[in-house]
């Protein structure tokens, strides 16, 4: 599920004392009745400390402006901006940042980098549409859940025919695979330096609605190579950062066959994942023999007990868990590539057969080691001076980098007995930091000889230094809610002057003071005479008519059309 309020306000938080910023997507088109829940949401999400939102809508882009101009803004790659003339027209508007077209090519991305001061972000990794930039009305049509509303049911990833007029299936002996609409997964881990070369700024990963364990390893693959690209600098090296085993773990995370979409050329077929619109993982092998109860592969990859495998038969396709993995009689660990392996089997397959691995349980424990709690890797340093003397409270002063906080024990240094205080134990002690986005870096220690002070004091003031460093980072100002409301209504009265002012200059207003019946307030759109006819007898006093044909009607001619005219007239 999406996140809800409470669960933002809490990932924001976690997120800054990380010093990451956040993005959120308010990103459906918006119907006028939702507006009053619209200007709730947008005054919450603000509250909540989000760094940016993401939107397609233009006119919730306005409303942002007018009401929240302190929250920053970026087109959503559903805007469909593909070239550098809408580029400028929306840094014209006061956005910050536009995630492009997923269409756009290096060529294209470099002449709009080159026009625009904005941030250019692509996205490099994920689910393709099988519309153009995610503008698709294939779900709303089939089943009223729209795509362009946050709900789509993808029925680009369901199985179809290629049907003629004479209902015979165009592709029967093509052997293609009957996912004819599902695109494959973009992945430009290999192609950073290009991206940077060419303008862009940012690179976006489709993470939402992921596993945690796909999110962290597709997103480990990628610093790492992003990394590596930064630190050359403009240097052409020939290591784009990335290694085949690493290649080999987006493989095998999820994909459905990897594509660059329209990067360097039009892929054509190349773009389409025919034979299957869900993870393939990758090509274990295949079954050298199958005996009562056993298949045994030859392996091209690692097998290890607990994965997950497909065996794709002449029927279909059969997955199983992996038990227990056997060289003849011999239980092994792994099986490794170039190695003949038995596991128990009951399905059907037969010698020949592929195998594809599509769980690895090794790499799956790895990411979620990656993101438990206490493991975590992302922690900033941490610089303390702990200073005293023995019958006065001790000082501890701590800072981030970004900011400073000073605490003060609550009883008196003491002078020891038996353990003074050294800077080992104070350095162990104050750097107990656990599930905190810091690590201890540098610590400064100026006590008289002979003091001491319970540890307990002592993880106290260290608990306090970090709470306090913490709070100053969630510190910000925000307007308050009687302002923004103040400014919801002055744009409400806005928008109402600009509608009259419409309605002031339209003549059919002037002439008409306004509608009177339903009928006058309707244009009906037609598409032959015949329609026309029927449009004038039911009342319509406007027709609009033209191009538009519906399956296999004929065009309109200019005839039909300066017959129209006249009925209308």
């Amino acid at each position: 599920a999406n996140f809800d309020l409470e669960e933002l306000k809490k990932a924001v938080k976690y997120a800054h004392e990380r010093q990451s910023l956040v993005y959120v997507t308010v990103n459906i088109l918006i119907a006028d009745q939702e507006l009053p829940e619209l200007i709730e949401h947008l005054y919450n999400l603000y509250k909540t400390g989000v760094d940016a939102l993401i939107l397609q809508d233009i006119g919730v882009a306005d409303l942002i402006q007018s009401v929240l101009p302190e929250i920053e803004r970026h087109a959503s790659t559903q805007m469909t901006i593909n070239n550098h003339w809408a580029v400028r027209h929306i840094e014209s508007l006061g956005f910050q940042r536009v995630v492009l077209a997923r269409e756009v090519s290096a060529e294209e991305m470099k002449k709009i980098s080159e026009q625009t001061k904005l941030d250019i972000e692509v996205f490099v990794h994920g689910a393709l549409c099988v519309c153009y930039s995610g503008q698709c009305l294939m779900s709303s049509f089939i089943g009223g859940r729209s795509g362009n509303r946050g709900t789509c049911a993808q029925p680009c990833r369901l199985t179809y025919q290629l049907m003629n007029e004479s209902k015979e299936d165009l592709l029967a002996d093509a052997n293609l695979g009957n996912h004819l609409l599902s695109p494959r997964d973009l992945n430009f881990v290999e192609a950073i330096r290009d991206l940077k070369d060419n303008g862009v700024y940012s690179l976006k990963v489709e993470g939402r609605m992921k596993r945690p364990e796909y999110v962290a390893t597709v997103i480990r693959i990628y610093r790492h190579a992003l990394d590596a690209v930064l630190s050359n600098g403009q240097e052409k090296s020939k290591d784009n950062g990335i290694s085949e085993e690493e290649k080999t773990e987006l493989m095998q995370i999820f994909n459905r066959d990897f594509t660059q979409a329209y990067f360097r050329e039009h892929p054509g077929a190349e773009l389409m994942s025919y034979s299957r619109p869900n993870n393939r993982g990758i090509r274990l092998g295949r079954i050298a023999k199958i005996t009562k109860n056993r298949m045994e592969i030859k392996l091209e990859s690692h097998l290890r007990p607990g994965d997950g495998i497909e065996i794709w038969t002449s029927h279909g396709r059969e997955g199983i868990t992996v038990g227990e993995v056997y060289q003849g009689q011999k239980e092994v660990l792994e099986g490794n590539p170039g190695e003949n392996i038995q596991i128990e089997f009951f399905g059907k397959g037969k010698p020949g057969d592929r195998v594809f691995k599509t769980h690895d349980e090794r790499l799956m424990e790895r990411a979620r080691l990656s993101f438990q709690e206490g493991r975590e890797q992302r922690k900033r340093p941490l610089g303390v001076h702990l200073s005293g003397k023995i019958g006065e409270p001790m000082t501890l002063e701590a800072w981030d980098g970004d900011y400073y906080i000073k605490v003060v024990s609550t009883i008196l240094a003491q002078r020891a007995e038996k353990r003074p205080l050294t800077y080992d134990y104070a350095f162990k002690q104050l750097n107990r930091l656990g599930t905190t986005p810091y690590w201890l870096e540098k610590l400064e220690l100026t006590i008289e000889e002979g003091l001491m002070i319970p540890v307990s004091e002592l993880n106290e003031m260290r608990r306090l230094a970090v709470e306090g460093l913490l709070q100053k980072e969630n510190s910000r100002e925000y307007i308050s809610r009687s302002t923004y409301d103040k400014r919801v209504q002055d744009w409400k009265r806005h928008i109402k002057h600009l509608q009259d002012q419409l309605i002031s200059d339209n003549k059919y207003f002037k002439q008409h003071k306004g509608p009177k019946n339903t009928a006058e307030r309707l244009t009906v759109a037609v598409s032959d005479l015949e329609a026309v006819h029927a449009a004038l007898k039911a009342g319509a006093k406007r027709i609009a008519f033209g191009g538009e044909r519906w399956r296999s009607r004929k065009q309109m001619s200019l005839n039909d059309i300066q017959e129209a005219v006249k009925i209308c007239s």
